[in-house]
């Protein structure tokens, strides 16, 4: 897939001293039930309604316009983006030479002022370039302009497999140490496999033409898993106001929390993202995204306004005791596992927590595309990425003895490959013959 980016977040009161204190507890424990429901009822979870309520759908955009000249009027109207559109890349930074540009440091400057995040473009020629020079670069684009983040293009190489996790857990880390709170995220252009999801804040996992995301672009199942936050789609070649209403409805269903249409495709002079669209094309697309990010939204009171009652009328003291430490010990790591683990996911991970991987056998040995395998052996459970001759297949189940998979429309002859967390891998025995 061509990449055409690379080319030009009330303390309740104490109690009382002495006789009043006892008199209260009755409020204090309804009180606190009632917070822990609604706390509780309210917690983003994978994949559900509240995750979606909580990340919603916005816009962010690739900006490939000097900010000078012509260039100029384009970074104004985007600022009339926000805060629909909340996040922009700055792609030509030119973070390898030794000097800041005046003009995007100042433009980056107005940008960040209107609430909108910046995103420095670091290219990492699918995982080859030394992961030295990237984060020289990277530490430039923190230095000079002040960036929110990160936006590493062209990464994992063709075929796709986990083995650049490492190399891009590395370059995630170090953008978290540079700066607390930084944003990463790996531009494939296509779904890639799920081990990628703990080295990146953001995976765009879509940049392609109108016509090829409506027709060829295949989710592998996985990403309904995570929250809607976690995805962003780039949809190009799309002429007219409709198709592009057409495309932000369908990247919703698609589970991507962060779209960008746009009129203009490959062939433009400027390329797709030199420019923006059209007034009347711009407020369209900011109108389709801004309705649904308030989709959503809608459902998450009927949940809370249902289960709120019957938690606290049941179990009111209980709830206050088991929900808030539960609250605590569930939404806390994830804060952490974004910013603080970093070094200690690399070089401090049991070997025994995943246990080396074998393929012992596969059933059935061949089938047309779409049949389920079961493959059998031991050390399966923690597995992230199962290949057919170095295509992806979806995984349906697995435990530490066996592994489901279901083959797609693209996956030809060969031999099963398969990537568990902590960088193990293992293949299988003798080769599955797709039959067409």
């Amino acid at each position: 897939m061509p990449r055409s980016l690379h080319r030009p977040q009330s303390r309740s009161t104490p109690p009382e001293r002495g006789t009043r204190r006892r008199s209260r507890w009755p409020r204090l424990w309804a009180g606190l039930a009632a917070a822990a429901v609604v706390f509780a009822v309210t917690l983003p979870t994978k994949g559900g309604v509240a995750a979606a309520a909580t990340s919603g759908q916005a816009m962010g955009i690739p900006a490939y316009f000097y900010p000078a000249g012509a260039g100029v009027a384009s970074w104004d109207q985007l600022r009339t983006g926000a805060p629909t559109l909340n996040v922009v890349i700055a792609t030509g930074l030119r973070l390898e030479t030794t000097t800041p540009d005046t003009n995007y440091q100042a433009q980056i400057a107005k940008t960040r002022a209107a609430g909108i995040k910046v995103l420095a473009y670091v290219t990492t020629t699918g995982g080859d370039k030394p992961a030295a020079t990237a984060k020289q670069e990277m530490d430039r684009a923190f230095a000079w302009y002040n960036a929110d983040g990160i936006f590493f293009d062209e990464s994992v190489r063709y075929p796709v497999t986990c083995g650049q996790v490492d190399y891009y857990r590395s370059l995630h880390q170090h953008a978290k140490y540079m700066k607390r709170g930084a944003m990463t995220v790996l531009n494939h252009g296509q779904i890639l496999p799920e081990c990628y999801a703990e080295v990146a804040d953001v995976l765009m996992t879509a940049e392609m033409s109108a016509a090829n995301y409506k027709s060829g672009w295949r989710p592998w199942g996985w990403e309904q898993n995570y929250p809607p936050s976690k995805f962003w789609h780039l949809v190009h070649s799309t002429p007219t106001i409709a198709e592009m209403k057409e495309i932000v409805t369908l990247s919703r269903s698609r589970n991507a929390g962060r779209i960008f249409v746009t009129s203009a495709g490959m062939a433009s002079p400027a390329g797709p993202y030199g420019s923006l669209p059209s007034a009347d094309y711009w407020a369209a697309e900011l109108a389709a995204v801004s309705a649904a990010l308030t989709t959503p939204t809608t459902v998450a009171p009927t949940t809370t306004s249902t289960v709120a009652p019957t938690t606290t009328s049941t179990v009111a003291p209980t709830t206050t005791s088991t929900v808030a430490p539960t609250t605590t010990s569930t939404v806390a790591p994830v804060t952490t596992t974004t910013v603080a683990p970093a070094p200690s996911t690399t070089t401090t991970l049991p070997p025994a927590a995943y246990p080396a991987p074998a393929i012992t056998s596969f059933s059935p040995t061949s089938g047309p595309p779409g049949s389920t395998v079961v493959l059998s052996g031991r050390g399966l459970a923690n597995t992230a990425m199962v290949t057919l001759g170095g295509s992806p297949v979806q995984i349906l189940s697995k435990s530490d003895t066996s592994l489901t998979v279901r083959l797609n429309t693209w996956n030809a002859t060969g031999t099963f490959w398969l990537y568990v967390t902590g960088g193990l891998s293992a293949t299988a025995p003798g080769v599955f013959t797709v039959v067409r």
